[in-house]
């Protein structure tokens, strides 16, 4: 449905859903009808800022009583670096090696 933005479809399966394993969450629906609607007729998209929350998360909950945020910078800019070596390893990986024919 979120996919193929066919709001149409909604109603029908949410009075599938009530009585299934799922009712709780059909019936959360129910509650926020309005934003359900408009995240699927809507183009935009938070997917991009939420993946980047799921990746913080952890950092902060190891950090937690500890870390101040001059630490938890620190914490995240040397993981960028990291990945940022490993992917300059990869690439160097994947590049044919020129022999003279020595």
């Amino acid at each position: 449905m979120i996919r193929r933005k066919s709001q149409p479809n909604l109603d029908p399966w949410i009075d599938r859903a009530r009585p299934s394993l799922v009712a709780s969450f059909a019936n959360g629906i129910i509650k926020d009808k309005t934003a359900v609607d408009a995240a699927i007729n809507s183009p935009w998209s938070n997917g991009q800022t939420e993946g980047q929350i799921t990746k913080l998360k952890p950092v902060k909950r190891q950090m937690c009583g500890r870390g101040k945020l001059d630490l938890l910078q620190a914490r995240m800019l040397g993981a960028k670096l990291i990945m940022h070596a490993s992917t300059l390893r990869q690439s160097q990986s994947s590049t044919p090696i020129h022999t003279t024919g020595e």
